[in-house]
């Protein structure tokens, strides 16, 4: 008994083909699937970055009402969120700088409030002010940097990576006056971060 072959001569070698051709395929595929990964991981790193980002500017904003209601500071806040280290031996955080809380319009009486009960000192306010966030990175051997009209050197090695601002407006009661009505009025200071 012979085996006789299913494949006439024309067609042998054409399964090798097959073969090669849905290899190659699958290849493409797949590599396909690596690019594509790569690019989601890379756009899930920015969103990261912008969004802890506007959580740093939303946290300055906090800060700044916060002071007003603890200490009555209406001049606003400079602060550093310090993350750590980066794979490049670098530092990074958050550089957050605040406006000085302004008020807007005359201060009125706090609704349901027994805090005027023999005095006329607490208001309500209605208050603005913007709240600048920076992503920086600098080098580890040195300071946080914090404020970038410190130090003209120092702020040359530092990498801004993303910003982000935010403006608020807020009603706030009971707030005791200030001494003087002109500090909260003063339009003069502004938010300057590059």
């Amino acid at each position: 008994m012979t085996a006789h072959s299913r494949f006439k001569p024309s067609e042998r070698g054409s399964v090798m083909v097959l073969v090669l051709m849905v290899s190659l395929l699958m290849s493409l595929l797949g590599l396909g699937l690596v690019f594509a990964t790569e690019l989601e991981m890379q756009l899930g790193g920015v969103e990261k970055v912008i969004t802890n980002n506007f959580y740093a500017a939303e946290s300055g904003i906090h800060a700044s009402i916060a002071a007003i209601m603890v200490t009555h500071d209406w001049a606003g806040e400079k602060f550093m969120i310090v993350e750590g280290a980066s794979g490049t031996g670098n530092l990074q955080g958050h550089r957050v700088v605040t406006s000085r809380v302004q008020a807007v319009g005359p201060p009125q009486a706090p609704p349901l409030s027994i805090a005027n009960e023999g005095e006329d000192s607490f208001h309500t306010f209605s208050v603005v002010l913007t709240s600048v966030a920076q992503r920086v990175s600098w080098p580890d051997t040195e300071q946080a940097p914090i404020y970038e009209d410190d130090d003209d050197v120092r702020e040359a090695d530092v990498t801004v990576q993303a910003q982000t601002s935010q403006t608020a407006h807020y009603f706030l009661s009971p707030i005791r006056s200030p001494t003087s009505a002109d500090e909260i009025y003063n339009s003069d200071d502004t938010v300057a971060l590059n």
